[in-house]
């Protein structure tokens, strides 16, 4: 049996998966991404190091797996968190912690009284440039954290800045490069005409030379798995490595039952709408994001997304036991999704915006509930509200997407809200009004990135699986 393995950097938890050459799930293993480092309240780092850890004790457990005894692998593919960066060494070794995508440190002043990190970054590289970038800057881009980092007098003399996920792939073949999808998420890669940085960008962000990687076509082969690796790891000597690849398009390709016309909603740690398109176009509100060789996604993401029903859970918990003395646990969240499935469909006219943590456009915006009367306000309406919120802010970055010309004709759904609660499921068939397609493995990241491993090998037909 041929195999491709995909390994999955997220938030909240990493994943690696193996799959035969037809696309087919053959082992899965998953491991706690709980190496955040405690900071500022709009600080957001993790321990760089303590992820390469947990990386390869997760790929050794996966080689480990009886089911795959005597299997082919013929590739490694690698995907991991956008937006985020951090620093390294000559040698690949980390001189900083991950500053992920939802640090908002990007929003504070550059100065006293004068305009946020956000700003600066948008007045330095000017309008002409961010438009080819293909998105509006946000704190927690990595562009954003460099220039914050290089005026608090943060970067380290020769350092590299990486996302996460190529940082996996200089470990693990000794090759420090990103893609075009990664580059993109950091605001300052030419997504309009492809293939570099937009020219000057690092300059006008008094960024030093070499700072920024390589950048090598999505699919490309990075490297070869070095010696120390495979005997540590089990996986074979020399192992094909691909270059790393962000999670959002790789989430899109291990989901969608059609590459070129599939709109993939998610909602897990955050939320995204992501609808491909053949020619690179922008929308306001939305990110245009590369994919493929003349293939662009339209993406939206909104901050809070899947999170907005933990902060429902966490609410009514504290209901319980601060006022009734019960400590919560698992069932809260069934009773919620039962409740919620008993509701009316218009909430008996409570409505809820889900914008909990902001957007990237207005970080200060905060969420509502609105409508409520002397009897709509029950749990059920409650829970149903911030569902239909949730799937809401989705279906409006879709409508920016259609004025745009996506013209989708499948839908498609990913993500652990959209799996384990029904009523998400229902409520995203009745705005959009198409039949929904749920992938048959839910780790759809770490299943796009070993497509991707499979690209580089020059695989037939892997990049069109689904």
């Amino acid at each position: 049996m041929e195999i491709l393995i995909g390994l999955d950097i997220g938030t909240t938890k990493l994943c690696a998966v193996a799959v035969d050459t037809a696309g087919a799930l053959r082992a899965v293993e998953h491991a706690a991404n709980d190496t955040r480092i405690p900071g500022d309240a709009d600080a957001a780092e993790q321990d760089a190091s303590a992820i390469l850890m947990r990386a390869m004790e997760l790929l050794t457990r996966l080689c480990a797996r009886p089911e795959l005894a005597g299997a082919q692998v013929q590739a490694l593919g690698v995907t991991g968190q956008m937006h985020g960066v951090l620093l390294a060494d000559a040698a690949g070794q980390p001189l900083s912690p991950l500053i992920t995508w939802q640090d908002g440190r990007g929003n504070r002043p550059i100065r006293a009284g004068g305009r946020s990190y956000v700003e600066e970054f948008a007045a330095r590289v000017g309008a002409a440039a961010l438009a080819d970038c293909g998105c509006t800057p946000a704190s927690g881009y990595g562009a954003v954290t460099l220039l914050r980092l290089q005026e608090e007098g943060l970067l380290p003399a020769g350092a590299m800045a990486l996302t996460i996920q190529d940082l996996l792939v200089r470990t693990l073949c000794g090759t420090a490069v990103t893609d075009p999808t990664d580059a993109a998420s950091w605001g300052i890669f030419d997504v309009r005409h492809g293939g570099q940085w937009l020219p000057d960008a690092a300059t006008a962000l008094g960024l030093p030379d070499g700072i920024l990687p390589a950048v090598m076509p999505t699919g490309s082969l990075a490297g070869h798995l070095l010696p120390a690796l495979a005997a540590q790891t089990g996986l074979p000597d020399g192992l094909p490595v691909a270059v790393a690849i962000g999670d959002n398009q790789a989430s899109f390709l291990g989901s969608v039952p059609a590459l070129g016309d599939t709109l993939l909603l998610n909602l897990g740690t955050g939320g995204q709408m992501s609808v491909p398109v053949g020619r690179y176009t922008t929308a306001p509100g939305l990110d245009t994001r590369p994919l493929l060789p003349n293939l662009w996604l339209l993406v939206g993401a909104s901050l809070c997304g899947g999170r907005a029903y933990q902060v429902l859970e966490r609410f009514f918990a504290a209901v319980g036991r601060e006022l009734f003395g019960i400590d919560g646990d698992a069932a809260c969240y069934e009773a919620m999704n039962r409740l919620a499935a008993q509701a009316a469909a218009d909430c008996g006219g409570l409505a809820a915006s889900t914008r909990f943590a902001g957007t990237r456009l207005t970080p200060a915006q905060r969420g509502a509930v609105t409508g409520i009367d002397t009897t709509n306000l029950t749990p059920g309406n409650l829970t149903h509200a911030v569902i239909a919120g949730m799937v809401d802010e989705l279906v409006e970055y879709f409508h920016l997407a259609q004025q745009a010309g996506a013209r989708p004709t499948h839908l498609a759904a990913s993500g652990n809200a959209v799996r384990q609660n029904p009523v998400v499921r229902q409520e995203i068939e009745r705005r959009l009004e198409m039949p929904l397609h749920i992938p048959a493995c839910q780790e759809e990241a770490a299943v796009g990135a070993a497509m991707v491993g499979g690209m580089a090998v020059g695989m037939p037909g892997i990049q069109h699986a689904g």
